[in-house]
């Protein structure tokens, strides 16, 4: 399955349960810089934003919820779900307990679950990168004891451990796989509960990977490079002065912002093929090229930056200024956020259960085609998600190929793009 660009969790995800592209929804990355208050912010961990602060279209949650306002709706370590109107229980994704307390749905569902014997107060701290394990133990053991007594219509699960490993321990190695078998046994936990409480037979199920992964030895500094161009000057304690360009990381890839608005073409101009020429650069995309990659201009969305320099296999962008080199050490053994087309990050789709066919093997998904596929099996649409022009991503469809259902001839002239 292919991610959306660039392949993050929080972009990835929003498009799962949207079909859509970040041009649409409005999610770019894991982390941006707002222009109109002058500070970076991160989506990550849902600790800044509710979901309808910054997904602008529809999701299948908000759809099943608009068909049928008697469905139960349920989120558990789901990004970008915090707020939600349309999911009547939500555990928010955060690094933060105060967030788990102040924003999972309802307001006394935590206390609940405590005394259905879910330790809920070691949400926050289980949450870092070594813990996720248990957060994920937390999250299998709610998504459980919804089922045994909500029955949920609707249920997004979110584990960590695998994402986490693979950042701390790099792809493939023993601990990356232990984490996958790991999550294997506590799916196997749900499905059991799903089998216990009668639903066997009416569940559908969807296995799914926001993006995949690679293995990185060197980062790239693409702010060293703007501090040696003099457009990022410092005090002789390092302390920033003034900027008129900024990178902000996104792993796989880098963000650059213009901050100059009087200079912004000159500096783009100037800086475009100094960033291309860094070792380890894969690409350098600029305005002209955002539409075809499924993102916004910065006229469409103020938040998209005015570049996106994307790293190669092997490598990763950060934020670091100091002027010792253009390259360092790679900040985690493994990440993803670079082209979701490349084979090496792929992702994986798996569709089992009810009004599922047997046997059908895949050669053509994304992630955005995991929604109006959900939406065909509650016998509704997702708004039409067009593709701009010249994109060469291709809008979410309906995944008619796996389905056990009668064939809607509409489905028939689903936009695509070659």
């Amino acid at each position: 399955m292919e991610a959306s660009f660039p392949s993050l969790t929080w972009v990835s995800h929003t498009s799962m349960v949207t079909g859509a592209f970040p041009r649409e929804t409005g999610v770019l990355g894991n982390a941006i810089f707002n222009r109109s208050l002058g500070v970076q912010q991160s989506f990550y961990g849902d600790d800044v934003f509710n979901k309808d602060d910054i997904v602008k279209v529809k999701t299948i949650y908000d759809l099943v919820k608009d068909r049928d306002p008697t469905s139960v709706t349920a989120a558990i370590s789901w990004p970008l779900t915090r707020g939600s109107e349309s999911l009547d229980y939500i555990v928010p994704e955060s690094l933060s307990q105060a967030t788990y307390n102040k924003y999972s749905k309802p307001f006394d569902f935590l206390a609940e679950l405590a005394r259905n014997d879910i330790p809920t107060e070691r949400w926050g701290a289980w949450s870092a990168l070594p813990q996720s394990y248990r957060e994920d133990w937390l999250t299998a053991s709610t998504a459980k004891y919804l089922i045994k007594t909500k029955k949920p219509n609707l249920l997004l699960v979110h584990f960590l451990v695998t994402d986490s490993f693979s950042h701390l321990y790099g792809a493939g190695s023993t601990e990356g796989i232990w984490a996958h078998e790991y999550v294997d046994g506590l799916i196997k936990g749900i499905v059991d509960s799903i089998t216990d409480a009668g639903l066997l037979d009416s569940t559908t199920f969807f296995i799914v990977s926001d993006h995949g992964f690679t293995n990185v030895h060197k980062s790239i500094k693409p702010n060293v490079l703007l501090k040696l161009r003099g457009l990022i000057r410092v005090d002789r304690d390092g302390v920033v002065l003034s900027e008129d360009a900024i990178t902000v990381m996104n792993h796989g890839c880098g963000f650059v912002y213009v901050l100059n608005l009087e200079k912004r073409d000159q500096i783009i101009r100037e800086i475009k093929p100094l960033l291309a020429g860094l070792e380890g650069v894969k690409a350098v995309y600029g305005v002209d090229d955002f539409d075809k990659l499924g993102l916004p201009t910065p006229v469409l969305n103020p938040q998209m930056p005015d570049l996106v320099v994307m790293a190669d296999e092997g490598y990763m962008i950060t934020e670091e200024s100091d002027l010792i080199s253009l390259l360092g050490d790679a900040h985690y053994s493994g990440t993803h956020g670079h082209d979701p087309q490349e084979p090496w990050m792929k992702a994986l789709f798996i569709a089992s259960g009810a009004n599922i066919a047997r046997g059908v093997k895949l050669t053509d998904v994304t992630v955005r085609d995991i929604a109006p596929t959900i939406a065909r099996l509650f016998n509704t649409k997702m708004p039409a998600t067009w593709p701009g022009q010249g994109g060469k991503y291709r809008a979410g469809r309906v995944l008619t190929e796996i389905l056990d259902l009668p064939k809607d001839p509409l489905e028939e002239f689903q936009p695509t793009i070659p």
